[in-house]
């Protein structure tokens, strides 16, 4: 058997295997691994707190402040309260994402119609939008449906201000709150207390 020594840490969070989270015995520092959420691909806004969370759980902070940051990063979300960079997503377009996932296809296909023709191997930034405000097909509540690369965002407000007649889209903060905060934040603060994670 071959064992393969990593770090020594002061205190541990274990999700599940190979999903983890310490704080490094030697400096201090959070060491994370394996934690989806937190990877580059997901906006600023849920990287940055799910990290305050993880802080504030293994540097033991008051179970009142944690239930204070909860609230107000609901609050934020919800109320709409969160600018647009700090909710940009990024996609990278492989083979295998074309020819299997339905939602990358659609989103791909989508902005075809707008002279926007993605490749594979291309990273894109996007951002979830709001159907009521901008459809690419009418009354579609499917991912690919909600995706909207930046480019084209940037493109459609350009226009705005030169025509009255064509509509802003608008950020669809629920979508991020119901899909991204409530499901991937309650396993964590379930961690430390059922009543924190009610709370989302």
């Amino acid at each position: 058997m071959h064992l393969k020594y990593e770090n020594t840490f002061k205190r541990m969070l274990i999700m599940s295997k190979k999903k983890y989270c310490g704080v490094l015995a030697n400096t201090s520092n959070l060491y994370i691994k394996g934690i989806d959420i937190i990877k580059k691909n997901t906006c600023i806004f849920i990287r940055d707190y799910y990290k305050i969370f993880l802080y504030m759980i293994l540097f033991d902070y008051p179970e009142k402040l944690i239930c204070h940051k909860v609230l107000e990063m609901k609050n934020k979300l919800l109320s709409g309260d969160v600018p647009l960079e700090k909710l940009i997503m990024k996609l990278s377009i492989g083979p295998k994402y074309v020819n299997k996932s339905y939602y990358v296809l659609l989103f791909v296909n989508n902005h075809k119609m707008y002279n926007l023709d993605y490749k594979i191997g291309e990273k894109i930034e996007y951002i979830i939008i709001d159907t009521n405000s901008f459809s690419f097909n009418k009354s579609s509540n499917l991912l690919g449906d909600k995706m909207m690369s930046l480019d084209l965002y940037k493109n459609i407000c350009e226009k705005a201000t030169k025509n009255k007649d064509i509509i802003k889209p608008k950020l669809d903060y629920q979508y991020y709150y119901y899909h991204y905060v409530e499901t991937g934040f309650k396993s964590l603060l379930k961690v430390l207390n059922t009543n924190i994670s009610d709370l989302l």
